[in-house]
């Protein structure tokens, strides 16, 4: 009995969350020298969550290829024009022979830009990137890097996000 009451109450809450969902598809233009400067996203976005996949559309250009997933918190429902994003990066490029692939932890912080077009958001979006694993290649694991450069390790970047959303 009381696993039906839990189901009940669970559909409940996605059927009223579902009204208030959109999906979002966009680009983003950054600052970070560590991914292409151009990416693609798409996601979902709630009152006051969002849940993104950014792809790299310049695979082609020299074999890297990024990929994140990123999620993004607006604490005050009142004033929704700020969020907290936290996130997973992964970074794939050819190097001595094989694949190396370095993980990444993300924390950051968007604002919403006023509108300018009809239908058309944009984000000011500031991120650090943590180094958190380097493997493959053959070159052997480094968990939390420290011995490089701070700079290697913890890599700042700025973003502007253009995107347009539609309620699903």
């Amino acid at each position: 009995m009381k696993l039906l009451g839990i189901a009940l109450a669970l559909t409940m809450m996605v059927g009223v969350a579902a009204a208030d969902i959109s999906a979002l598809v966009g680009v983003q233009l950054r600052t970070d020298p560590g991914v292409h400067q151009a990416r693609v996203h798409g996601g979902v976005r709630g009152e006051r969550f969002e849940a993104t996949l950014v792809v790299d559309p310049l695979y082609f250009t020299d074999g890297e290829h990024d990929l994140d997933l990123v999620g993004a918190w607006r604490p005050s429902a009142a004033h929704p024009a700020w969020a907290v994003t936290a996130g997973w990066r992964t970074v794939t490029f050819d190097l001595a022979g094989g694949t190396r692939l370095h993980q990444h932890l993300l924390a950051g912080a968007t604002v919403t830009l006023p509108c300018v077009v009809r239908g058309v958001r944009a984000e000011l979006g500031f991120e650090l990137a943590f180094v958190a694993v380097q493997h493959g290649a053959g070159l052997g694991t480094d968990v939390f890097p420290t011995d490089d450069r701070v700079l290697d390790v913890i890599q700042p970047a700025m973003y502007l996000r253009i995107e347009h959303a539609w309620e699903l």
